[in-house]
């Protein structure tokens, strides 16, 4: 596909715009052009004023264009707020629909290409051009509007303009009278705006390299004002007075580094604004300097000089603001990008068309299957072949790695194999329509997740729902009478989010078990796993999954940790995965049970069938994401901790 250029990029924004909010270019368009309008109004009207002072001194005519010029104004000012204010309306819905197309996006995508780490890593990217630049196209909404208002500040001007221009001459002229004193004027305002267009858009870029180089400062340094204002980290830095290793940290990054930078900018900022400045008082002494040389040998009256060179002086500060924005085109478009990639993501899946025949038999068919997840260079299932029938009742077991997940995912079609075929009563199961082929399923993912919303919607899977169904669903599932005996019943919240404020992974894998029995009344067995590196005093420790944030990727975290492990050398990077485990009775006795795998923090990811942090997390020579199946279970904190609890729970209950 042949490259887009800026000016296409641009233009498709502004085609997603008008799709997205039709209203908001022409309300641009109309509130730029009448909040203009105003100045040029009252120039002109002021004009006539000292004109009629100056000369006739007509009272009829005085109270005429007095009248006319506050009739006028108080027109285009009504209207100009009104527009206005429908205008960041509706900036503000196009905000809102703009995320919402993302999200939306992300809703229907394939989990395929979700879970791929190319696309994750434009999720990021998007995500921080966003926090950096500003939403992609509410930004460029407002350059349009400065470019509206520009222009139509340079029209206005042109047409006050016009009869200075047109001034006819007769007998001996001196270059003064002469039209192209006008023209050389104008052709010198054209290279002065060239050249500040060039400027702008020099520092624009250079402004966008700085700031990327500042987000990584950024980061870090808010993940230590975190740590600090965090009760729950601030009793062991008062303890053991580790806010000087901190302030140490902190002053290193904002006084050393982050000022080095902001220095930078704040040079470059002002050597162009000296430019630009310098530029714009020699096109306004070249101003003056014409329409005073004019005005000196008699060619226009005191009036018309004050709408001369208040319109020549507009039309500087409208070419400037148009130079300005455009400039600003290079931090814009990398946003634009991301949005559009995300949005245009395809799949690349067979969209199938087929239904599966309600009510009949079922049968699904292996042949000889073999699946590698994308980057990877290993199969997770390689010649897999299985017949599955109708009323079968099978158990699938092997050891973690050996693709029990990635059988499960490839039956749901949330990936396509590369080799062989699924069938369905004997049809490619490509051939289906997914939403309804996978309505033949009901699956409990090994790392499933519970919504926080009533029991009924957590059965049913769906906001309406038939409570005869619901019921039916619990009385095969043995657990109807519970329900019964539970105050709100198909209304009762079977699952509420626990907040996490232990400091161990002990304590918030009690605090989760502890939720569980307390709203169902049965036992319930929770864990808490996570990363403690040495080097950072244990973190992220019980912060692993939300280290970067409650919302960021695996690849987010693992760039955050490596980035503060940054000049760590190999010995001083040990590490730690630990896994607690907790069983909690209604009776109020509990199990609790630990397991670790001591290792190192690499230099930087490695392996292709991990998740979290396993491909930077060292033991021997291999991460966690490059060990086999039987040498991850050998030294699997996790699996550590379910052995225990194996036997301490055969010896609780005597088996």
């Amino acid at each position: 596909m042949k490259a887009m250029t800026t000016l296409q990029k641009i233009g498709r924004g502004f085609r997603e715009i008008h799709r997205l909010e039709p209203q908001l270019i022409p309300l641009t368009m109309a509130s730029g052009i009448t909040k203009s309008a105003l100045p040029f109004v009252n120039l002109y009207f002021s004009s006539r004023i000292i004109d009629i002072l100056s000369t006739t001194r007509e009272m009829k005519a005085l109270i005429l264009f007095v009248s006319l010029a506050l009739a006028i104004n108080l027109f285009l000012f009504i209207t100009s707020r009104t527009l206005e204010n429908r205008y960041y309306m509706s900036r503000g819905l196009l905000y809102n629909k703009e995320r919402g197309e993302v999200i939306r996006k992300l809703y229907t995508l394939d989990y395929e290409k979700l879970e791929s780490p190319a696309f994750q890593a434009l999720l990021h990217k998007h995500q921080e051009a966003m926090d950096k630049a500003g939403s992609s196209l509410y930004r460029l909404s407002w350059m349009l509007s400065n470019w509206v208002a520009g222009a139509t500040t340079l029209v206005f001007a042109l047409v006050l303009l016009f009869p200075l221009l047109k001034i006819s001459f007769q007998g001996g002229k001196t270059f003064v009278e002469s039209p192209w004193f006008a023209v050389a004027l104008f052709a010198a305002i054209g290279v002065a705006v060239g050249i500040i267009l060039i400027i702008s858009r020099k520092i624009s870029k250079e402004w966008f390299r700085l700031s990327e180089q500042y987000m990584g400062i950024d980061r870090l340094y808010d993940y230590y004002t975190e740590m600090i204002s965090d009760y729950k980290t601030g009793k062991e830095i008062r303890t053991y007075q580790e806010q000087m290793i901190i302030e140490k940290d902190a002053t290193q990054l904002l006084l050393n580094d982050g000022i080095a930078i902001q220095k930078k900018i704040a040079a470059n900022s002002a050597k162009s604004s000296s430019l630009i400045a310098i530029i714009g008082a020699v096109i306004g002494f070249g101003i003056y300097l014409f329409i005073g040389l004019k005005g000196l040998i008699g060619l226009f009256s005191i009036g018309s000089l004050v709408c001369y060179t208040g319109s020549f002086m507009q039309v500087v500060q409208g070419v400037t603001a148009i130079a300005n924005t455009t400039g600003q085109i290079p931090q814009i478009i990398p946003t634009l990008d991301y949005y559009f990639d995300i949005l245009h993501t395809e799949s690349g899946k067979q969209a199938g068309a087929l239904l599966p025949q309600e009510g009949a038999p079922v049968s699904i068919e292996f042949r000889n299957v073999s699946f590698k997840y994308p980057g990877s260079e290993t199969y997770a299932l390689k010649n897999f072949s299985i017949q599955l029938e109708n009323g079968e009742q099978l158990a699938v077991v092997g050891r973690n790695g050996s693709g029990k997940t990635t059988f499960i995912k490839l039956l749901c079609r949330l990936y396509d194999p590369q080799e062989g075929e699924i069938l369905l009563n004997g049809v490619n199961i490509r051939e289906y329509d997914d939403a309804a082929y996978r309505q033949l399923f009901s699956v409990v993912f090994q790392d499933f997740s519970m919504f926080s919303f009533p029991l009924a919607q957590n059965v049913s899977v769906a906001d309406t729902y038939e409570d005869a169904r619901v019921w039916a669903c619990l009385e095969e599932a043995g657990i109807a009478d519970d329900v019964r005996g539970m105050e709100q019943q198909l209304d009762t919240y079977l699952y509420k989010d626990v907040e996490e404020t232990g400091e161990t992974f002990a304590e918030n894998a009690f605090l989760k078990a502890k939720a569980a029995c307390d709203q169902t009344g049965l036992p319930a067995v929770a864990d808490d796993s996570g990363l403690e590196v040495d080097a950072l005093h244990g973190a992220p420790g019980v912060y692993s999954a939300r280290y970067a944030g409650p919302d960021a990727t695996d690849a987010q975290r693992m760039e955050k940790l490596l980035g503060e492990l940054e000049g760590i050398p190999a010995g001083q990077r040990t590490a730690r995965f630990v896994s607690a485990i907790c069983v909690v009775y209604p009776d109020g006795k509990r199990i609790d049970v630990e397991g670790t795998c001591e290792g190192s923090v690499a230099f930087a990811p490695r392996g292709t069938v991990g998740f979290g942090y396993e491909p930077i997390f060292l033991v021997g020579e291999k991460t966690y994401a490059e060990l086999t199946p039987a040498e991850k279970d050998a030294v699997s904190h996790r699996g550590k901790a379910l052995r225990e609890l194996a036997v301490r729970l055969e010896t609780h209950h005597g088996i």
